[in-house]
């Protein structure tokens, strides 16, 4: 799991940014995705540092569960 250091609003979804291995990376995820995860989109977008993301299992979700 790495922390997510950015999220902002997309067309279609959020773009997330976190670090690995000390460089930013991206990955998108659809409105429809997060929510099926559990995670509020908007919540994501207000707190981003309230969340980690395991890009393998393009996974979102909060922090301190």
């Amino acid at each position: 799991m790495f922390d997510i250091v950015r999220a902002e609003k997309r067309v279609n979804g959020v773009e997330v940014t976190y670090r690995k291995d000390g460089e930013l990376r991206l990955r998108d995820f659809a409105l429809d995705e997060l929510v099926a995860m559990g995670v509020n989109p908007l919540d994501l977008l207000a707190d981003p540092g309230a969340f980690v993301i395991d890009p393998e299992k393009h996974l979102v979700c909060e922090r301190f569960l």
